[in-house]
């Protein structure tokens, strides 16, 4: 199964523009791996704040259903188990790249952020 994920993304950026490609997060719930996130690439605007409208697919695992996310969007607190691992590649004007990785980032943290 597969679910489409609408969201909005607030970014502070006070560098160049940056292009971002190749995003991907691992979405993990009590340990498991619970489905897999990708996003279109972007482009942030330089010196800017801007809310980026994103639209993500995300592919859950097998033993995994839809029925099981629905706890999540009714309940915060189900989150608390739950955080993202995100890949992502970063392009500058210049053509100059770079992988970055964050692990374990907490889900109830991104959320509280949105608030």
């Amino acid at each position: 199964y597969s679910v489409a994920v609408d969201f909005k993304l607030g970014i502070h950026n006070p560098a160049m523009q940056i292009a971002l490609s190749d995003i991907f997060a691992e979405v993990m719930l009590d340990g498991k791996v619970v489905g897999n996130l990708s996003l279109a690439p972007f482009v942030m605007e330089a010196k800017s704040d801007n809310v980026y409208d994103m639209n993500a697919l995300v592919a859950l695992n097998k033993g995994f259903s839809i029925i099981n996310l629905l706890p999540m969007m009714k309940d915060p607190e189900s989150l608390k188990n739950a955080y993202v691992n995100v890949k992502v590649k970063a392009t500058l004007k210049n053509g100059l790249s770079k992988e970055l990785k964050w692990n374990e980032i907490p889900v109830e943290k991104l959320m509280k952020l949105a608030e």
